[in-house]
């Protein structure tokens, strides 16, 4: 009965901050309001819509046909969404999701404390019940927690993580491996990004355990090999799951790693590291306490002095950081930073257990300096709230306080004085002293609700993130559109994942694990991208018309001049045009492939050979490079063209697939058509595909690129183009293609329904998958991203389904892996390991750990100091 009282203290009092937060600010279930933002808003929100119909409507999880041209959602489940609390959401109305995530993350959060709580329990016996939950809630509601809960995925980490130490403890401890194999298993099911940083974790504080206790340890060759054999088949188990997030991930662009990425890194976006301790300070103040009794527990402080260095050096050294990272990441750049509040957590829970206990003679008597800290610290924390607040969202909205050192230094010094307060309170006063126990508490207090009425649901002041949710689910609720073909975003004014919400197909995408070959094929074609978004806009309306982008929508009311496009219907929001007669699918003479043309006019004349057996786009080259170099045309570069049948002008300004290069180039020209400026910068973030000029009859075009000389920016490219399109030939497609392709989709299948008069293959608008099977003809990949049908003459019905190649081989490696768990766990006590293959899993292991430590904490630590030097 005591101890269920300390779990609901626990539960409350989270519960109570987390109520404070959202009533104030109207969240759901207090009000119409969210805590999403970034990527919760972009592209995890989205996910759980489509998660959503794949139990109340005809989505699927296995597929999404509504984004990126149909993409495997497979691993976006395992990834992103994959939590037991994602089953919440489904007794939601669907209208109500975007609102409802919510409570999934506070759910998450309040779960954190109770295994926080659980785990402090287990090991620290003399810990008091409210000292147990004010150590649970720094660690629910620390700052990695309120940086990062918009990736939902990442908070089940968070509460996972206190039991995993549990059972990996156990095992190391040589008891049973059962908790350890079931909390990796949950990881590895829930949080697969975090799981494969868990390994490294489990290498590194296994070795340093098992160096510091070994005297304990007499079986320490088979506690190794029960660490090895234990994992491996934890891993085979989670197969089902960890096989497609692995080759999705393998093959997406967002992949890219280099030697000289990591090496040249220097400190990094460091201020941003070091806000993930910025509700640490009283953990932080008594580690110190804890350290300072060396001599008292050598073994024990020699143990948090090196997990410090492990978890803590990467903070200030870039490249060991990037290494827990494999590599790369974007932004959020600490995202293990649990691991550190946790062992925070337990050092002081240590010291709490151990030395509370102990009389301070110092100030015994005398509380003033600690009360008067403590009402300063307070009054500090309350005032740079009021005053600075406004100011230090604009900059926490952009994920990095690294831009405004105004803000880095109001942050670091709420933290920071929060940190000296609790110092010399711990150390001046008897901590059992009811003075000490207010002032330690209301500062823990304070300062959490300082930051979580920074980061929960304040990045969304002007309703825009809301009205966009809103939106959307008018446009599901009023959909009117044909489901074979895709709408384009004419201004962006939707999240990129809006597929997913609206149930209406399109080629935009906004994932991690967006396959690379979409990603290229697409920009091949001319269509935007950015980062690892793919979008819909650019292209050209010959590629428009063979991708199926048969609508577009602008905001109500507002002007939308095209003359291959009528409006169609409006909704609250939006107008929507369409092509009024549209074919679904063309048969192709040729399979080319895009992979070396020189611009996206010539892999649009491949597609146009295959169709029609001519090409659409006349094609002049005003600069072209086999790699990216330096644009070497003149500062004001102009083209005029005299034309009198009808044409379409389009311009390219290609520099690279991937961002981080493409960037360089962002903004470099002016574009005036017939001296009126069209664009000011371009290529840019929102358009860096074809660039629309026009449409012209009977007159004289003149095309002006203007350099935007910016200082220390060079003009890097491949190619700089414009293409001429006759709508003539455009007219001749729609009015004599006959050919028609009917497409229900249901599920992970497509009803196929064609009726032709000639037999072939058929491009049909859909991204290809491997998994697609057909009950009849063949499904092949065409112009090396799509779906191609062969169809017979006469009339054709195919049935097409869909089944990731890679969940077969994922399930059958888990239906090993339980196999062999259950057969590993009924015999693992009984089980006599011949002494050569202890000595082999020996070392084995240790051949590995003695690798990535000189990887990552001799070789990263060199060249980071070498960056300094060698320019």
């Amino acid at each position: 009965m005591k101890k269920t009282k300390e779990y609901l203290i626990t539960i409350l009092i989270t519960t109570a901050i987390l109520s404070i937060i959202f009533l104030i600010k109207g969240i759901f279930p207090f009000g119409s309001n969210s805590i999403i933002w970034s990527d919760m808003h972009e592209q995890v929100t989205a996910m759980y819509y489509h998660f959503y119909d794949a139990f109340h409507s005809n989505g699927s999880l296995l597929v999404d046909f509504s984004s990126g041209g149909g993409i495997n959602f497979v691993g976006l489940l395992a990834y992103y969404i994959a939590s037991p609390f994602t089953l919440l959401l489904l007794v939601f109305p669907r209208d109500m999701l975007s609102n409802a995530v919510s409570l999934t993350v506070a759910f998450k959060i309040i779960t954190a404390s109770v295994t926080c709580h659980y785990f402090l329990s287990y090991y620290f016996k003399n810990l008091k019940g409210l000292e147990k939950s004010f150590l649970s809630i720094i660690y629910a509601l620390s700052s990695y927690v309120l940086t990062l809960y918009f990736i939902t995925t990442w908070m089940d980490a968070v509460y996972l993580f206190p039991l995993f130490i549990i059972g990996f403890k156990k095992l190391l401890d040589g008891e049973s491996p059962k908790m350890y194999i079931i909390t990796l298993l949950l990881f590895m099911i829930t949080t697969f990004y975090m799981s494969l940083i868990l390994l490294l974790f489990i290498l590194f504080s296994s070795f340093i355990y098992l160096m510091i206790f070994k005297d304990k340890k007499k079986n320490k060759k088979k506690i190794i090999f029960n660490l090895g054999v234990s994992t491996v088949l934890t891993m085979i188990t989670s197969g089902i799951v960890l096989v497609p997030s692995l080759l999705e991930v393998g093959a997406s662009p967002k992949l890219g790693i280099t030697l000289d990425n990591i090496t040249s890194s220097k400190f990094g976006p460091l201020s941003d590291k070091i806000a993930f301790f910025f509700t640490l300070g009283l953990v932080i103040s008594i580690t110190i306490l804890q350290l300072l009794k060396f001599k008292k527990d050598k073994k024990v402080n020699l143990f948090i002095l090196l997990m410090l260095l492990l978890l803590g050096l990467p903070v200030l050294i870039e490249p060991i950081n990037k290494l827990w990272h494999y590599g790369n990441y974007v932004y959020l750049p600490y995202r293990y930073g649990y691991m550190i509040t946790l062992l925070l957590v337990g050092a002081s829970a240590y010291y709490l257990n151990n030395y509370k206990k102990e009389k301070r003679k110092i100030l015994d008597n005398n509380k003033i300096i600690p009360i008067i800290l403590g009402i300063l610290t307070i009054g500090a924390t309350i005032l740079i709230t009021i005053k600075f607040y406004p100011t230090i969202i604009k900059i926490l909205d952009s994920l990095s306080i690294t831009g405004s050192k105004k803000v880095a230094l109001l942050l670091f010094g709420v933290f920071f004085i929060n940190l000296v307060t609790s110092f010399i309170t711990m150390y001046l006063l008897d901590y059992n002293n009811k003075i000490t126990k207010i002032i330690i508490y209301s500062l823990v207090i304070i300062n959490i609700l300082f930051n979580c009425n920074l980061y929960i649901g304040s990045f969304d002041q002007s309703g825009k993130l809301k009205l966009q949710y809103d939106e959307m689910h008018v446009m599901y609720d009023k959909n009117k559109l044909d489901k074979r073909f895709y709408l384009k975003d004419q201004d962006k004014n939707l999240i990129m994942n809006f597929g997913m919400v609206t149930g209406q197909r399109t080629y935009n995408n906004f994932t991690s694990l967006i396959s690379d070959t979409n990603f290229r094929t697409l920009q091949n074609l001319g269509y935007d991208a950015l980062w690892i978004d793919t979008g819909s806009l650019g292209g050209n309306i010959f590629t428009d018309l063979v991708l199926g982008n048969k609508y577009v929508f602008v905001e109500k009311g507002k002007e939308f001049n095209d003359s291959m496009y009528e409006l169609y219907y409006s909704d609250k929001y939006f107008d929507y045009y369409q092509i009024k007669s549209i074919p679904f699918g063309y048969f192709i003479d040729v399979n080319y492939s895009l992979k070396n043309v020189n611009n996206s006019f010539e892999a649009t004349n491949l597609l146009s050979n295959s169709i029609m057996n001519k090409e659409v786009v006349q094609i002049d080259e005003i600069f072209k490079s086999d790699d990216i170099s330096k644009y070497d045309k003149e500062d004001v570069f102009e083209i005029n063209y005299t034309i009198t049948e009808k044409e379409r002008l389009y311009l390219e300004a290609f520099t690279d697939y991937y961002h981080t290069t493409k960037m360089k180039s962002y903004d470099a020209f002016k574009i005036y058509v017939n001296d009126e400026l069209l664009i000011d910068k371009y290529p840019n973030k929102k358009r860096n595909g074809t660039l629309y000029l026009g449409e012209f009859e009977n007159a004289t075009v003149k095309i002006r690129i203007e350099k935007n000389n910016v200082k220390g920016k060079e003009t890097l490219f491949r190619n700089v183009t414009v293409g001429r399109i006759k709508m003539s030939d455009i007219d001749n497609l729609l009015d004599n293609y006959k050919t028609n392709v009917r497409v229900k989709f249901d599920k992970n299948n497509m009803n196929i329904k064609v009726n032709t008069k000639q037999e072939g293959i058929i491009l049909l608008p859909l991204t290809y998958l491997d998994g697609y099977k057909a009950d009849k003809n063949d499904v092949i990949k065409v112009f090396d991203n799509f779906v191609g049908i062969k169809v017979n003459k006469g009339k054709n019905e195919i049935n097409v389904s869909y089944f990731p190649s890679e969940l077969k081989l994922g399930g059958m490696l888990s239906i090993l892996g339980l196999v062999s768990l259950f057969i590993y766990l009924e015999f693992e006590r009984k089980l006599k390991v011949n002494e050569i293959i202890l000595n082999l899993a020996n070392i084995a292991y240790h051949v590995i750990v003695f690798l990535l430590i000189f990887i990552y904490y001799v070789f990263a630590p060199i060249s980071f100091i070498l960056s300094f030097i060698i320019k």
